[in-house]
Parts: structure tokens; C-alpha cells; sequence
């Protein structure tokens, strides 16, 4: 908690510290109205917020199975969107394959674990719940990645790869739901035996009668994936354009450069 706040406490300072450049230099030139200082305030001060929103969140504890691809969360994964009211909580117990991250782009420095791995997470529940579209899940991982700060590149890459290969993936994950293979386990079950597999453990929990608890319909978040913009920011870091099949594709906008980032915290 205490470095949860000295981040906030350093973001802070950076967007003081940017608004009081601008306006002595903006005084300076005689060029500036009070309004105008207010209104160049709340800009940096939302910039602030949204890039914060996930970037002070630290990654979730995890506990993963005998050969480490699959990872049980031990605590709740809470995702507050862009500068909206509204969360993604990926609760604890669920288990992730990290598989939003392609295992073509692992030999290309996308291993299943950096800075993207949070929305990963999020990405990976959102493809087990299916209370989006699978369109709406691939945006909100894009949102996601932007405010963990993820590389430009790193975006287009795992967005396209997801976009071209999530398929067989969603449709795997839908027959699993309907035959009831657990994807989140109870409190009791988070410590399987040791040299367990995720897929004899899953078999054991099926077994044993355990199932997913029921997921709210309709979840306000899902509207935010009609577009890969973060809610409230001012701009586009991407383009969205229709394919000549009229799916939609993300491509570079002039290798989509974003907006400036107002705070970066290495990771």
C-alpha cells in the first residue's frame, strides 16, 4: 500500500511540475488566460488518472500448476477502465494460460509474462466468460495494454494476434463452459497437490462437483470495447479499419505514436 501511494504521490508531482512549466512559460508570452491554466489542470490531471488506473495496480499473486502453464489467482484482479466508474474484476481462484499472449510471438521477446500480463489476465477471463463479444474482449485488451503501459509494437503485436487466432480459443472455451469444466476454483482447492497438471487437477475439481459460480449478464464494461480509445482520453494511439472480409483490424497510425505520457513507472 505504501508504495501504491508513493507512485500516486510521484505522478503527482510530475503533473504539478509539468503545469507549472507551462504556465510560467505561457505568462511569459503573455499568451494565456486564467480559464486556460484551468482548463490545461484538469487535462494533465485526467491524463494522470487514466494512465494510473492500471499502472498502480500490482500484478496478482499466482500459484501455478506442476509444469507452470496455467497459474491460479490467489487475489482478485480489479481493473478500473480509462477515467469510467466501471471495474473488470477477474476474481480470485480463476485460472489463466497466459494464452492472449500467442506462443508464435514467445521467441520474439512476447513471453506470457511483462508489462501486458495484467490485461492478459483480463483478456483471458473475458474469453471464458463471454459476456462480451469477442471483438469487445480483443479491444478491451488493447485499453488494457495502453494503461499498463505496454510498448506501441508490443499492442499491435498481441492485438493482431489475438484478432487472427482467438477463434479457435473462444469456441473451445464455449464448449468447456456448456460440458461444465471449471475454470475458477474455490478457496479450499488453491493448493493442488504437488506435480499436479492444470488438466488432471480440472478433472479431479469436475469430479468433485465443483463449478463455476453464475457471471452477471450485461456487464456495463462491454460497451468500452466498441472502440480501442481509452475512455476519456483525449485522441487515438490506433486506428481501427474495416478488412476487405468487414472484420475489423487494427493497423498503425503513423506507427501509432500516442498521446505523451504524462507519468511512466518502470516496472
Amino acid at each position: 500500500m505504501q508504495s501504491k501511494i508513493g507512485l500516486r504521490l510521484v505522478g503527482i508531482a510530475f503533473v504539478l511540475m509539468q503545469f507549472f512549466s507551462w504556465t510560467a512559460n505561457a505568462q511569459d508570452t503573455g499568451k494565456v488566460s486564467l480559464k486556460e491554466q484551468r482548463d490545461k489542470a484538469r487535462e494533465w490531471i485526467e491524463r494522470f488518472k487514466q494512465k494510473t488506473s492500471m499502472m498502480m495496480v500490482p500484478g496478482a499473486a499466482v500459484r501455478p500448476d506442476a509444469v507452470n502453464k496455467h497459474w491460479i489467482l490467489l487475489e482478485d484482479v480489479r481493473y478500473q477502465i480509462g477515467a469510467t466508474d466501471d471495474l473488470i474484476v477477474v476474481p480470485a481462484g480463476f485460472v489463466t494460460d497466459y494464452a492472449s499472449i500467442p506462443s508464435v510471438l514467445w521467441s520474439f521477446g512476447l513471453s506470457p509474462h511483462g508489462l501486458y500480463s495484467r490485461a492478459a489476465d483480463i483478456h483471458d477471463y473475458l474469453y471464458w466468460t463471454q459476456l462480451c463479444t469477442r471483438e469487445q474482449a480483443d479491444r478491451l485488451l488493447v485499453i488494457a495494454m495502453k494503461e499498463s503501459d505496454v510498448g506501441k509494437f508490443d499492442e499491435w503485436a498481441i492485438y493482431t494476434g489475438v484478432d487472427r487466432g482467438g477463434k479457435s480459443s473462444w469456441s473451445a472455451n464455449a464448449k468447456e463452459r456448456s460440458a461444465g469444466w471449471p475454470r475458477i476454483v474455490p478457496e479450499m482447492y488453491r493448493r493442488p497437490p504437488p506435480n499436479k497438471v492444470w488438466a488432471d487437477y480440472r478433472k479431479e475439481l469436475k469430479n468433485a462437483g465443483v463449478r463455476d459460480p453464475a457471471f452477471a449478464e450485461s456487464p456495463t464494461y462491454c460497451k468500452y470495447g466498441n472502440s480501442t480509445d481509452v475512455p476519456g482520453l483525449q485522441g487515438k494511439d490506433l486506428k481501427v479499419k474495416d478488412s476487405v472480409a468487414g472484420n475489423a483490424s487494427i493497423v498503425p497510425a503513423d506507427f501509432y505514436l500516442g498521446p505523451e505520457r504524462v507519468v511512466r513507472v518502470k516496472k
